[in-house]
C-alpha cells in the first residue's frame, strides 16, 4: 500500500459510531486501507437496505438506497478479505433464504400432488351426481 502524504486520511470518524467501529475493527483485522473498507461498508449497507427502504432526495424524488462502489487496487491489497468479512451476513442470509425456498418448493409440490388427487375424487363425484341428476351443491362447496 503506497500512502500519499498530500492526501488527507479518509474521514472514518464522520460515520455513525457503530459503523466507524466496524470499519476500524475490519481495518485492524485485515490491515487494508480505511478508504477501501469504508467504501465496501457503504456497499454492504446499501445491499442490506435495498429491498427494505427508499430515501427521499432533497429534490423530493424517492429513490432506492443503491450505492454503486468500484474499488481498483493492486493485487494483494486485501479487497477479497474486506469483502468476505463485510458480505458474510449477506451471504448467510441469501443461503438461508435459498434453503427456505427449496423447502417451500418441496412442500408446494407435495401439497399440489395431494390437491390433484383430492380434486380428481371430488370432480368424479360431481360428474356422477350430474349424470344421476342429483344435487351438486354440497360437492361444489368442497371445491371451494
Amino acid at each position: 500500500m503506497i500512502m500519499n502524504p498530500q492526501i488527507p486520511p479518509y474521514p472514518v470518524n464522520s460515520f455513525p459510531p457503530a459503523i466507524e467501529a466496524l470499519i476500524r475493527e475490519v481495518q485492524a483485522k485485515v490491515q487494508a486501507p480505511e478508504v477501501m473498507i469504508a467504501m465496501a461498508t457503504l456497499g454492504a449497507i446499501s445491499t442490506s437496505c435495498h429491498g427494505l427502504l427508499d430515501v427521499r432526495l432533497p429534490t423530493g424524488q424517492i429513490r432506492a438506497t443503491t450505492v454503486s462502489v468500484l474499488s481498483i487496487n493492486e493485487s494483494g491489497e486485501r479487497k477479497s478479505g474486506v469483502d468476505t468479512i463485510l458480505s458474510a451476513p449477506i451471504v448467510a442470509n441469501d443461503e438461508a433464504r435459498e434453503i427456505r425456498y427449496t423447502d417451500d418448493c418441496t412442500t408446494y409440490r407435495r401439497e399440489l400432488r395431494v390437491w390433484k388427487v383430492v380434486d380428481q375424487v371430488i370432480m368424479r363425484r360431481f360428474k356422477e351426481a350430474v349424470q344421476r341428476d342429483e344435487p351438486t351443491d354440497q360437492i361444489l362447496q368442497e371445491l371451494a
